[in-house]
């Protein structure tokens, strides 16, 4: 009956029922179950699959993905990278084995899976981007693994594999012979050249099929430049070896994380400095800000590209709407926030600088100039390449604003034939329906009510079996506890009340308030020089929340499963960024 029932509606239903005094059964009410996560787009076959949730887990976007602009486009990112990094020739990957699921990006993991090994070496691996899987993962495969193991899949290392770590040491050769200093410049040339190239391939475009495609491959070549850019950067890989040294020489004396504090020419740290001297210049000028501005137009030529959902080619760019960093701008000159702000930033890259030198005097003292240099080097150049990090990340963005240049002239000629309302609707449309038959219309509107539903979720699933199972957190939360624990990822106290954030570009976050949000993207950062400490859902040292916490130098702690439920506004609590601990003080 159930079964018929769900069949009827086509939905999973929540029944009510009853029977008579002869035992016949009636259906008295039956309503839309709408907590289950939505599995329809999941293959159904003889096999249990498993899908991780790449938006949250990878891409720090805990917001559904447009179909055009943000699924059929960003989806092929993942074949482009397994292609590349297998160095396939043939039988190229598609983006078949990515669902959109909830209008989230779902990625199919029954091929990895299937090597219990392998599964416990990515779940490993990408914990840096989101500390909490690896427990999730090890959960799913100790339920789940032998079944994996038993349906006839079975995993095999690609050979391209190899062949692709030949090339790239190749690169990785080539680009050590360039001075460590000269090497953000050298990166960013290798990104302006190939962005002039795509952006002569946008201007020639002359048919909507063209544009379409275009689309797809811009973002396709976008990720085959960031493997290259990130090349540049393998300094980064040096922090263990400096822990290591520092706490061999001097104990607890010097924190590493004081080495990532206040980086030079570092893109997202230069648009929260662009943004409070912004705010300074109108106080001085007694100015009101305005999008007109000269001083706010070289800003928007900077980072106008970048948006608050970025890497969704559906969502509207600062160049488009600049009211987020216009409000960043007025919030910065409440109480002169941008004095402390500079001051701030100044003092770290004094002390981030002093902290390297006084390293190295001591250690010269104590085990020679030969000791003392190394290790200077490799403080030196981690810094150069921590400034680094994010660039290839807003190149993605640069040439991904094309894409969505493309797509809209598409959308223009079909609004000026009556087939679509306004220009951004396309983005609301599945690739394949755009050039269809159908009433354009009627599927923007389908789309555009499933994807505000799902902009009211607030908690994501990090992994969801076709069978319908869903993992969210490997640890689970006593809401009467006053203390809850999370995983440390930037260290630091801190005592303050909470502000929970779900949007960067209309929170009322104020000034040393604790941030408490499930993720963050480079669009967040400016909000980290406003925070006193930052409470995250989702993340890890390698996440830009995890990162940028620490390059601010305020506590941060991540895995607190629904803690934009759990926390509220107002509410006082202590954070230690060491043990993971926050403590419920009112």
């Amino acid at each position: 009956m159930g079964i018929e029932v769900e069949k009827y509606f086509g939905n999973p239903q929540d029944i009510e029922f009853a029977f008579d005094d002869k035992g016949d059964i009636y259906i008295v009410q039956s309503r839309d179950i709408t907590t289950l996560f939505p599995i329809d787009a999941l293959v159904q076959d003889d096999k249990l699959r498993p899908y991780l949730g790449a938006g949250t887990v990878m891409l720090g976007m805990k917001e559904p993905f447009t179909p055009l602009g943000g699924f059929d486009i960003m989806s092929h990112m993942f074949p482009t990278i397994i292609n590349v990094m297998t160095a396939r020739k043939k039988k190229l990957l598609t983006n078949n084995f990515v669902k959109h699921a909830g209008y989230r990006m779902y990625v199919d993991m029954s091929y990895l899976m299937a090597s219990k090994f392998v599964a416990k070496q990515f779940a490993n691996a990408f914990s840096g981007n989101d500390l909490p899987l690896k427990g999730v993962m090890y959960n799913v495969i100790d339920t789940y693994g032998k079944r994996f193991r038993r349906q006839g899949i079975r995993f095999r290392m690609p050979l391209g594999f190899f062949k692709y770590g030949i090339r790239m040491a190749g690169k990785v050769g080539k680009i050590n012979k360039i001075p460590v200093e000269g090497r953000y410049e050298a990166m960013r040339n290798v990104g302006d050249e190939l962005f002039d190239l795509q952006k002569k391939g946008y201007e020639n475009l002359s048919t909507d099929e063209d544009r379409i495609a275009f689309a797809g491959d811009v973002l396709v070549e976008a990720f085959k430049l960031s493997q290259t850019q990130s090349m540049y950067c393998l300094e980064l890989n040096n922090l263990p070896k400096i822990e290591k040294a520092l706490k061999k020489y001097f104990g607890e004396t010097y924190r590493p994380e004081v080495l990532i504090q206040s980086l030079d020419g570092c893109v997202t740290q230069s648009m929260m400095l662009d943004l409070n001297n912004y705010a300074k210049y109108l106080d001085e000028n007694n100015l009101e800000v305005d999008p007109k501005d000269e001083a706010f137009s070289k800003i928007l030529r900077t980072y106008g590209h970048r948006g608050s959902t970025e890497l969704d080619m559906g969502t509207n760019r600062w160049n488009e709407d600049p009211s987020y960093l216009l409000g960043l701008a007025t919030s910065y000159r409440i109480d002169k926030m941008y004095n402390r702000n500079l001051q701030d930033h100044e003092e770290k890259r004094v002390e981030a600088e002093a902290m390297i030198e006084e390293v190295y005097d001591e250690l010269k003292a104590i085990k020679g100039e030969k000791t003392a240099k190394k290790l200077k080097k490799l403080m030196v150049n981690y810094r150069h390449s921590a400034a680094m990090r994010e660039y290839p990340k807003s190149d993605i963005v640069r040439f991904m604003e094309l894409g969505r240049k493309a797509l809209k002239q598409v959308a223009t000629r079909l609004v000026d034939e009556g087939k679509l309302e306004e220009v951004d609707d396309i983005f609301f449309l599945y690739k394949s329906e755009i050039l269809s038959e159908g009433d354009l219309k009627a599927l923007v509107s389908s789309h555009k009510e499933f994807y505000q539903k799902e902009m009211t979720r607030t908690s994501i699933p990090r992994m969801i079996l076709n069978n319908g199972a869903t993992y969210y957190s490997s640890t689970a939360i006593d809401k009467n506890s006053k203390t809850l624990q999370g995983l440390p990822l930037s260290p630091g106290s801190y005592e303050g009340v909470i502000r929970v954030v779900f949007n960067p570009n209309d929170t009322e976050l104020q000034e040393g308030e604790i941030m408490v949000t499930e993720s963050t993207n480079p669009a967040w950062t400016p909000l980290f020089a406003t925070a006193g400490a930052l409470i995250m859902e989702y993340g890890g040292p390698m996440s830009h929340g995890g990162i940028v916490a620490r390059e601010y130098g305020i506590p941060a702690v991540v895995g607190i499963p629904s803690a934009t439920d759990v926390l509220r506004d107002g509410q006082r609590v202590r954070i230690d960024g060491e043990s993971g601990v926050i403590e419920l003080i009112d």
